[in-house]
């Protein structure tokens, strides 16, 4: 799975969570979840990083956000 499929999935999985759905598939997407969850941390941890390192940054500190 690509990186953005994961956080597609993700946000499907929130809207989708509370709606009812066999136990089987239930089971199913939870386990799926637990184990995107940590793709999602790690990648969110990682791209703080490399914003921290090489993004532009205002005089207080915090990061520039441009249309690039």
């Amino acid at each position: 799975m690509k990186m953005y499929e994961i956080i597609d999935f993700t946000n499907l999985y929130e809207k989708i969570k509370d709606s009812q759905m066999s136990l089987k598939t239930a089971y199913k997407f939870s386990r799926l979840m637990q184990r995107l969850e940590k793709e999602v941390e790690f990648y969110q941890t990682e791209f703080a990083k490399i914003l921290q390192t090489y993004a532009k940054k205002n005089p207080d500190g915090t990061i520039v956000i441009s249309d690039d």
